[in-house]
């Protein structure tokens, strides 16, 4: 753990805020200092073992033709976990004071992409009916994020909106990209190296 540093994400708001008024999407350089992102890249190298592969879908499917990477969900347990969730819970605060967005919470998992790992286009959530917006047990990926801890080859994020490519993102140690979930398609490119990232979601 970094000493004598506070992680503080809320110093991003106001370009996050304007985006996401604007565009609905964005990338930010330089979201992790530089000791925050490798501390956060040695704790999710050394829980390698802990790692699974990752799946789709309510049902929690593994489906090698649609994605294979493999995930390992954030904890208050780690000490470089909870720091990072309390900022970017801090974050969320934020945003809910600028746009109302109803935002409850915050999860992440640690993802990890071998060389040829790739995640076909899908979307993170989808739009809600009346009848489904009405279940608060049911909870709402709102907002996405995609923290890079290392730089890669390959592996770029491609955002499409419906049938257009809009952006493709190479992994850069440091670097997040924010995406509201159910507006935007996208798609994680065959890595070529060993791609290490957070992926998460403000849920509603």
């Amino acid at each position: 753990m970094p000493a004598n540093l506070v992680l503080d994400t809320t110093i991003h708001l106001d370009v996050i805020v304007d985006a996401l008024r604007g565009d609905g999407w964005l990338v930010l350089p330089k979201f992790l200092p530089a000791a925050y992102c490798e501390a956060l890249l040695a704790d999710c190298q050394s829980r390698r073992a802990e790692f699974a592969l990752a799946a789709v879908g309510r049902d929690r499917q593994q489906l090698n033709d649609q994605r294979r990477d493999a995930t390992l969900w954030l904890s208050d347990d780690v000490t470089v976990q909870r720091e990072y969730l309390t900022a970017m819970d801090a974050l969320r605060n934020g945003i809910n004071r600028r746009l109302f967005l109803g935002l409850r919470d915050y999860e992440a998992h640690y993802a990890h992409y071998a060389p040829g790992a790739f995640y076909r286009r899908h979307r993170d959530a989808f739009a809600y009916t009346q009848t489904t917006a009405s279940d608060t047990s049911l909870p709402r990926r709102v907002l996405t994020s995609v923290i890079y801890l290392n730089t890669g080859a390959g592996g770029e994020l491609a955002i499409w909106n419906d049938e257009r490519e809009i952006i493709r993102i190479s992994p850069v140690a440091g670097a997040a990209v924010f995406f509201l979930s159910a507006e935007f398609p996208h798609e994680v490119l065959p890595a070529q190296s060993d791609r290490y990232s957070i992926s998460g979601w403000f849920r509603a």
